[in-house]
């Protein structure tokens, strides 16, 4: 018979901050615990490195519980068997963590590669700000949309940016 061993979110933040530097190494990763009305969930934040799908995929495996927006409610996830250092069997364990939550930003290597791919297909559109913290206002021509397969509505360089920046993988 097995012994369930539950983990607190407190406790899952460090095995979270340990498997993400594990798969993405050079990547620097916050993991944080949320306080208040949104207790039991951890916030995950990083700069340029995986894509938003890849870390939450990873982070997915540390939650006790998901929230479904349907019926607003939590539902349980099923208990896991981990391996923790040191042990030569997993063990089933359950996580307490309700949700982790993910923040991706553009950093200097993202912004770099986003104004280089806006200026290769409209030369000049994209300029960085003087802080360093997003691009000049500017838009897109039609023909830009089209040739980068943004929606014809996407015709703002910042909100062009942030779409084609979530697209990026810079782990590899």
């Amino acid at each position: 018979m097995t012994t369930l061993t539950w983990i607190t979110t407190k406790d899952t933040a460090p095995l979270l901050r340990a498997a993400l530097r594990a798969a993405f190494p050079g990547v620097n990763f916050s993991v944080r615990m949320n306080r208040g009305s949104s207790h039991g969930w951890l916030n995950v934040s990083w700069a340029d490195g995986p894509t938003y799908s890849v870390v939450g995929e990873l982070c997915s495996r540390y939650e006790g519980s998901r929230f479904d927006g349907m019926d607003d409610g939590y539902h349980s996830v099923p208990s896991s068997l981990v391996a923790f250092a040191g042990e030569e069997l997993p063990r089933e364990v359950r996580f307490s963590c309700r949700g982790v939550a993910t923040t991706r930003t553009i950093g200097p290597a993202g912004w770099a590669a986003v104004i280089e791919i806006l200026n290769d297909a409209q030369p000049g559109v994209a300029r960085l700000r003087s802080d360093g913290q997003g691009l000049e206002p500017g838009r897109l021509s039609v023909e830009t949309t089209q040739k980068l397969d943004l929606e014809q509505c996407v015709d703002d360089v910042a909100y062009a940016a942030v779409r084609i920046h979530s697209q990026i993988d810079f782990t590899h």
